[in-house]
């Protein structure tokens, strides 16, 4: 898959711009709410569009260190750039699009083709009051232009004489005569979020650091201190295969994995909003593995039937099945995240937060020693899985040092009796002398990339033996070409062909602490040399075409990858 696709948004949700300008995914108000644009996942799924006529060069950049996006087209007719972002200062859920004008009098034609609620129904467009209106009868989307609406209809020929505006709102009338207010306005917003981290002089790449930190803050849901895990739904780890997931939700794992990297970087604001969110969730039952960006418990998984899927990767998913699991690991996340903040920020001592925190502590104990179906979500496997072991571990690890923060010492003794054996039974039953490595699940021969995670949370030495061995047998069966799969033995849908961004970043980072350190920065520039045009990343990378798969842009894949370009200038990431 070549994902020549920008990304813009308003923390609400995400659209992406092809590299020839056309909007082919946008979902309407909300990340996880059906499509309005969906071509990208089927020809019927509508697009918006602005097409030269004639031959042109097109370029997509993003307008510095902000989420405005830039296509530029140059021909022998003139020249022109169309500007897309969500304005950020508004609380609108709209699109401005900017056609500047360069040079000539290009030609152009504009394809405005919404298809309400995934495409299931008739979606109406007509001139009216003033603007022109898509229904299917329940939502509206306007669009207002100082282009004759007919011709935008009709795709008829227009002519470039000046700059032209475009506004498209949804279920509200938002006309302005100038967007370059508003464009000036987002643009400091974006750059307000780059100058709230701190990158560390020694990084690597540190103009991959701030793109992937864009990113990430573009996949939070402002209204909720939520983060959805990648913009999309059901783009296949495999084209072709079965293995579309629909990743528009709140991975509590995920979030508090991006709160562990952006409070390093000196970024508080993502933290007081994970904890805002785990106090509300908690308070309405017990922890679940994900949910809607609003808190939603139910996620219920369905297909699209009538879409053909990205290069025909069939079924489309909506909802995700995953969310009733039992993932032991999360824990461990989150006690480890909410430690970082609080003692980051001098958390208010005498918060009543602690007893919520406390829960977290008693639940591990109480779940530590059960099968699970693990951080990789399997849906017909439960096994005792190393990394929700270890995890568990790190919870009670973090769950004392957040007792002592908060002062609440007096079962403390306790509970580090219980942490050094919960790691004593760990490594002792994690270890394979066979394999001469830490394996999968206790007694298996499979390896599994999320274990070279061990040292980075304390559990382990990175110059133990054993974790050097790891490393060592990890590389042999699991990288290719500096890439590492998850693991490769047969899943609920067969066995993987494609590599997983976030384990290459965990194998370049163990291999690192491990003393490579030169070969390590060199697969990391490798690694980084896979992105698309724009520096963006998907879940993951097919090893042998280099092309990029799965979900789009991954939240996980730039928090890896600021972790570890941290990591490779400092030498640890603890």
């Amino acid at each position: 898959m070549t994902f020549n696709y920008g990304v813009i948004g308003n923390c609400r949700t995400a659209a992406l711009v092809k590299e020839n300008s056309s909007i082919e995914w946008l979902c309407l108000p909300r990340f996880d709410s059906p499509t309005a644009f969906a071509k990208l996942l089927t020809g019927q799924g509508g697009e918006f569009g602005i097409t030269p006529i004639g031959e042109y060069k097109t370029s997509q950049t993003y307008m510095g260190d902000t989420n405005i996006l830039e296509t530029a087209f140059e021909g022998t007719d003139g020249e022109f750039s169309v500007i897309d972002y969500f304005p950020m200062a508004s609380h609108s859920d709209s699109i401005h699009r900017i056609v500047r004008l360069k040079r000539g009098k290009p030609r152009i034609k504009i394809r405005f083709n919404p298809k309400m609620n995934y495409a299931r129904g008739e979606t109406s467009v007509k001139k009216e009051d003033g603007c022109i209106i898509a229904t299917d009868g329940k939502d509206r989307i306007y669009l207002y232009s100082d282009i004759d609406y007919d011709c935008i209809i009709n795709e008829k020929e227009v002519v470039l004489e000046k700059s032209s505006l475009m506004i498209i709102s949804f279920n509200c009338k938002e006309k302005k005569d100038s967007l370059y207010e508003d464009l000036e306005k987002t643009g400091q917003y974006w750059k307000t979020v780059v100058n709230r981290i701190k990158i560390p002089e020694s990084a690597e790449n540190k103009g991959m650091v701030i793109r992937s930190a864009l990113v990430l803050e573009l996949l939070r849901y402002l209204k909720t201190g939520t983060m959805v895990a990648a913009a999309t739904t059901s783009l296949p780890e495999i084209v072709g295969d079965v293995r579309n997931w629909d990743y528009r939700y709140f991975w509590l794992r995920d979030s508090a994995l991006t709160v562990r990297v952006l409070t390093k970087l000196g970024d508080l604001d993502v933290g007081k909003g994970f904890l805002d969110i785990l106090l509300f969730l908690c308070s309405k039952g017990p922890l679940q593995v994900l949910y809607g960006v609003e808190g939603e418990r139910n996620i219920e998984e369905f297909t699209l039937d009538h879409f053909d899927g990205y290069k025909g990767s069939r079924p489309v998913r909506i909802g995700n099945a995953a969310y009733d699991q039992l993932q032991i690991d999360v824990n461990g996340e989150i006690l480890d995240a909410v430690h970082r903040y609080i003692t980051k920020s001098h958390y208010d001592k005498s918060s009543a937060i602690f007893e919520i925190l406390e829960n977290l502590i008693v639940n591990t104990l109480s779940i530590w020693e059960e099968k699970d179906q693990g951080i990789w979500e399997f849906r017909g496997i439960r096994e005792h899985f190393l990394f929700s072991k270890f995890m568990a571990w790190v919870a009670l690890d973090r769950g004392i040092k957040i007792a002592e923060y908060f002062r609440q010492t007096e079962n403390i003794e306790k509970l580090k009796v219980k942490r050094d054996i919960m790691r004593e039974t760990i490594l002792q039953k994690g270890w394979n002398m066979k394999k001469q490595a830490f394996t999968m699940y206790y007694g298996a021969d499979e390896l599994d990339a999320s274990v070279l995670v061990m040292h980075k949370y304390g559990f382990i030495d990175a110059k133990d033996p054993r974790f050097i061995a790891t490393v060592k047998a990890i590389e042999k069966e699991l990288v290719e070409d500096g890439l590492a799969f998850r693991y490769k033995m047969k899943d609920d849908f067969g066995y993987p062909v494609n590599t997983f961004s976030i384990a290459t970043c965990w194998f370049i980072e163990a291999l690192f602490a491990i003393g490579e350190e030169e070969k390590a920065k060199e697969l990391f520039r490798n690694f980084l040399s896979y992105s698309n045009h724009l520096g963006l990343f998907s879940e993951g990378i097919n090893p042998k075409t280099k092309e990029l798969t799965g979900n789009f842009p991954q939240a996980y894949t730039h928090m890896a990858i600021i972790e570890t370009a941290i990591a490779l200038g400092e030498g640890s990431f603890r």
